[in-house]
């Protein structure tokens, strides 16, 4: 009995297991056509190091212009095709085939050049071409809401180094070039809160970031994709804690000069099936499945998104469920913070150390 109790203890005090990496999209540009080629997707480490290449990002086995690539637990790795000029589509990223399925028709007149799931799991993108923040629905790409971006009450004009990042705090940031704002969601007002001017040897010029994600790399890090230095793009870490400290990760990885890009943190889960996301898999998962079962919006117990099970909760996700119960499962992994026992946690904690007194 004194053992089972302290098993149920551990269990409950003991910090989920978690795992992340960084997942990217960059693409060159070609003068004569003025298009973006066909977009490189890659992997690094949560600290912006281990470079993996996974392959041209395809729809249909041709290669296409994505960009502002966004990750979230609930729906997964979302991106968009560039639609140079407007036309983005927002696509669903399988990155283990290194394939783009489009979730939406075309949206005439945008130009999504980055993206991010805030702490809501809300997405959130820019267009360059009107100089929006826009609201995207993650499953079907339809717009929500939008808001012009401003800096000192004048109209921001953007260009495609752009990208959304969200801080552990949760708050949204708007990378662009050298510059990081923080931005209000409501009105678009940006606050600038750093500008890069240290020059790189290379380029005699600061860093380009066209794309950017927090990371960890020893501290809360801005982790950036920088597309300044010609064919040497680098990957450089912003220290949050230390007045935006830069430090060069990687330098170049790809002889191919990239003009456009975006990065986004990505969880992997140890062991599936925890669908309201409390670090077990139990019972109280099987009910979320159970008063979801057949729901094609509340997606919280989709441990199944392939073939016939995409996107809709059935048989699938229950089976996930029934072969992880009773694992100790990932959590959310986009703060990659230890978190704190809830209250519930801590009625339970007494009652078990009361028990344990009475037994002992």
């Amino acid at each position: 009995m004194k053992y089972y109790l302290c098993v149920a203890v551990l269990l409950m005090w003991a910090p989920p297991a978690t795992a992340a990496y960084l997942l990217g999209v960059a693409a060159p540009h070609d003068s004569m056509s003025g298009e973006y080629l066909p977009t490189e997707l890659f992997r690094l480490a949560v600290d912006g190091s281990s470079y993996q290449s996974l392959g041209q990002l395809q729809d249909g086995g041709v290669g296409g212009d994505y960009d502002a690539i966004a990750a979230s637990p609930t729906y997964g790795i979302r991106a968009f095709s560039g639609g140079t000029g407007g036309g983005s589509r927002l696509v669903r990223v399988d990155e283990q085939s290194a394939t783009a399925t489009v979730l939406s028709p075309p949206l005439f007149g945008r130009e999504i050049r980055g993206a991010a799931f805030d702490d809501n799991e809300r997405l959130w993108a820019v267009d360059v071409l009107s100089d929006e923040l826009v609201e995207f629905s993650p499953q079907t790409g339809i717009e929500l809401q939008s808001v012009g971006l401003s800096l000192d009450g004048s109209n921001f004009d953007m260009v495609r180094a752009v990208d959304l990042a969200v801080d552990f705090s949760g708050q949204v940031l708007l990378v662009h070039g050298t510059a990081v704002f923080d931005v209000d969601i409501s009105t678009g007002a940006l606050t600038e809160r750093f500008s890069d001017t240290q020059n790189e040897a290379s380029t005699g010029s600061p860093p380009l970031l066209a794309g950017a994600v927090i990371g960890f790399n020893g501290a809360e890090s801005l982790i950036g994709l920088d597309v300044a230095g010609g064919a040497e793009d680098d990957f450089y870490a912003y220290d949050l804690e230390n007045s935006f400290q830069r430090t060069l990760l990687l330098g170049s990885q790809s002889a191919i000069d990239f003009e456009v890009g975006d990065l986004t943190l990505v969880e992997e889960p140890v062991s599936t099936g925890d669908y309201n996301s409390d670090g077990v898999v139990n019972l109280a998962d099987y009910t979320v499945w159970r008063n979801s079962l057949g729901s094609t919006t509340n997606l919280a117990a989709n441990g199944d998104d392939s073939g016939t099970s995409m996107n809709v909760i059935d048989e699938a996700d229950y089976l996930v469920w029934k072969n992880n119960f009773g694992a100790v499962a990932a959590i959310k992994a986009t703060s990659l913070a230890v978190p704190e026992p809830n209250a519930y946690s801590l009625v339970l904690l007494g009652f078990a150390v009361i028990t344990l007194r009475r037994i002992w």
